[in-house]
């Protein structure tokens, strides 16, 4: 039975995965930017901030917590990256100018960044960095941390994760400390826990006149432009503040669980405003109508149940409305479609930030969790607006003919056959406690008939068995899911990531039926877990059992590959003090280390002719199954190689992909087309720069980079 096996590479490290120096070529090319296409679907992740553009009702920016930032220019129906210059891709807090809306800044898990021109290039602002001031937002209760002044851009105020608020007069050049959260919360115990200004307000008819929130310390006031400040007799926990836009005196402020309060006098005496939250719920944020002081609008959100919903009144806050449903777009963003009422409505999920559009105050926008949304009716009705916002966490891509196959976090199996324009859903098709959760890799078998797909899954909500395997017969029409020899608990031992996952898998290119699986995480005698390791399948993945040995190491990411010379010849890249580059020339019974010269390796690559490529900071190769060993690069930095990809028409056309661990925006994809001897940099215009998954679709001569968000390039 020889059925035509479509391979993929390896799979990656999920969410922002980088860590300090920008991946540089060893022989850079002076050439023009190379320019990708993105090719994805909007959502699925976490949207944390938003606002609308003071003079032109068509533009929104919007950040999320992995790729960096969005603009549209048609009310969110579409949505653009835009990154150039971004010092890192987690965008918690945005600010424009209403003197000069070109100018904004946004506070990212690495600093303060600044554009000119609306977004089309972004600066670092040194001062504001990890290295200098720490001037960071923090997750998830940075609502409003930056404020501008309205009659001047270059005066901004900046509230910290650690409690202070600093100000610059010169565009960001210079900051000043002006306020300093007290460090002890009760008598004199230190107080160990995040301490942020989640907001501050400048009153509009007066820049003199600033309030901030504080959760530990309630509401803050200065009426000296940050002079001097007074803590108002407020609730300690709170997570915004706004002033009236039409009257100084006006202020709201939202108090975590509870609720909203009111001050008419500059915040000197509050009253609490009437509204009644869910159990376990909280209010997140106030918005407040620009001329009519009866209407108060805000987001509300349940911590445990991961939703949300928006809340109106428009008689002052005696009586109030919530929605708490969206109309759907499985265009714009595919998942769960099964989750869609007979309406075509979805559930909001947890909600982040409100922007209203000052030119059109009925039209609004929400940041949140997988689905953002947009009304026009002053809330009333919602509807999804997502296409263009790639935030999904890619862990592996596969080509099957004219089909592409996706495995993400928390989003599932997808597939498309036009090129990355419309996706598909096939695996969940709606949120289950056994069937969501992060798809790690996978494989599609072509067939006579029908393709064969296989992926991994760590599903959410179940902490046993530690992985499943899903596997579907028929193209993605149904799926099984198995678990049968599978470790019955997680390892929490030697893992990447804290407990064991099911990582890497490999078919073997002579039997389809054998495919080997990889778990991370040692045993643990001491608690009854066996841990992770290399595990067979010889009936299509429907059962496994462990290999009767194990290398030295099971700490990996990517690092799993089967001969296509031999089917007993298996590799195993391996990180930490045992890591390495394991073989086995027997299928399993014994291992031997054959690589020694880097010891974290995230992935191994074998081309069509059986030579290995592995390696972290340079690239390696060997042509006689790891006895000996040539380095193809010689790279001035320390990012790591977790993308390779090889053109099987060319074996000396290859690809990388270097990356750096965090959230900063630093990283490259690297081509050699004479076998490593010289490098080219050709990230140009890559919007996400640190993919961990590369994949050359020889059919299309396409390169596909898949992190988060994916995008691909004419190769």
């Amino acid at each position: 039975m020889k059925n035509k096996i479509a391979l993929l590479a390896t799979s990656m490290l999920a969410f922002g995965i980088l860590s300090s120096s920008t991946a540089g070529a060893q022989s850079p090319v002076d050439k023009p930017a190379e320019n990708w296409e993105w090719c994805g679907w909007g959502g699925g992740g976490f949207f944390w901030s938003c606002v609308w553009h003071p003079t032109d009702s068509n533009i929104i920016y919007l950040g999320g917590d992995v790729a960096g930032i969005y603009k549209s220019v048609d009310k969110g129906k579409n949505w653009k990256f835009i990154n150039k210059g971004i010092s890192d891709y987690g965008v918690y807090s945005i600010a424009i100018s209403k003197s000069k809306p070109d100018i904004l800044y946004i506070g990212t898990m690495g600093g303060v960044c600044k554009t000119m021109n609306g977004g089309t290039n972004w600066t670092f602002l040194e001062q504001t960095g990890k290295d200098n001031l720490k001037m960071l937002p923090e997750r998830p209760r940075s609502v409003r941390a930056i404020a501008i002044d309205p009659s001047n851009p270059d005066i901004v105020y900046m509230g910290s994760s650690d409690g202070k608020i600093y100000r610059t007069e010169d565009g960001g050049a210079n900051w000043k400390k002006l306020y300093e959260t007290a460090t002890t919360a009760e008598g004199d115990k230190p107080n160990k826990k995040s301490i942020p200004i989640s907001s501050i307000c400048i009153a509009e008819t007066n820049s003199k006149l600033i309030f901030a929130s504080s959760v530990i310390c309630g509401i803050l006031r200065s009426e000296d432009a940050g002079a001097t400040w007074t803590q108002l007799s407020t609730p300690k926990a709170s997570m915004c503040v706004v002033v009236a836009p039409y009257d100084e005196k006006t202020v709201y402020a939202a108090f975590d669980k509870e609720g909203i309060m009111k001050s008419a006098d500059k915040g000197q005496t509050w009253g609490k405003v009437k509204l009644e939250l869910p159990e376990g719920s909280n209010v997140r944020e106030i918005v407040l109508h620009p001329a009519n002081p009866k209407i108060i609008q805000c987001i509300i959100q349940n911590d445990k149940k991961w939703n949300g919903n928006f809340s109106y009144s428009i008689d002052g806050g005696e009586s109030w409305t919530t929605v708490a449903e969206m109309k759907a777009d499985l265009a714009g963003n595919p998942s769960y479609p099964n989750g869609v009422d007979k309406n075509g409505n979805i559930g909001m999920s947890k909600i982040s930030n409100l922007s209203l559009n000052p030119s059109n105050p009925d039209e609004m926008f929400i940041a949140a969790n997988r689905w953002n949304c947009f009304s026009s009716d002053g809330g009333r009705t919602w509807e999804n607006r997502d296409a263009g916002a790639d935030i999904t966490c890619f862990t592996d891509l596969q080509f099957s003919g004219d089909k592409v196959y996706a495995t993400a976090m928390d989003e599932g199996l997808l597939v498309t056959s036009d090129g990355g324009k419309l996706w598909k859903p096939l695996f969940p098709l709606k949120w289950a406690l056994d069937q969501s959760g992060h798809q790690w890799q996978l494989r599609v078998i072509r067939q006579e008939t029908a393709e064969r797909i296989i992926s991994t899954l760590d599903p959410h909500g179940l902490k046993t068995p530690a992985c499943r395997v899903i596997v579907s017969e028929d193209g993605g029409a149904t799926f099984k899911a198995t678990t049968k020899g599978i470790p019955e608990q997680k390892s929490s031992t030697d893992c990447m990531w804290g407990h064991s996952i099911p990582r890497a898998m490999a078919v073997d290119p002579r039997d389809p039926k054998i495919i080997y699986l990889g778990i991370d995480g040692d045993p643990e005698p001491d608690k009854g877990v066996d841990g992770g390791g290399i595990f067979k399948s010889v009936d299509g993945g429907y059962s496994w059992e462990r290999l009767p040995n194990q290398p030295a190491s099971r700490r990996m990411f990517y690092g799993l590959a089967v001969c296509p010379a031999d089917s007993n010849r298996i590799y195993w890249a391996t990180c930490g003090d045992r890591g390495g580059l394991y073989r086995t020339e027997d299928g399993g019974k014994s291992w031997s280390k054959v690589f020694d010269k880097e010891s974290w390796l995230f992935n191994v690559s074998l081309s069509s002719t059986g030579d290995v490529y592995t390696g972290k900071n340079d690239l390696w190769k060997s042509t006689d199954h790891g006895q000996t060993w040539q380095k193809l690069s010689n790279f001035k930095n320390n990012g790591d190689i977790v993308g390779i990809s090889i053109d099987p028409g060319d074996e000396k056309r290859i690809w990388i992909s270097k990356i750096t661990h965090g959230s900063v925006a630093e990283g490259a994809v690297l081509r050699t087309v004479d076998g490593g001897v010289t490098w080219e940099d050709i990230t140009g215009d890559l919007p996400y720069r640190k993919p961990r998954i590369l994949r050359y679709n020889p059919r299309t001569k396409e390169l596909w980079a898949a992190g988060n968000g994916i995008f691909k390039i004419r190769q």
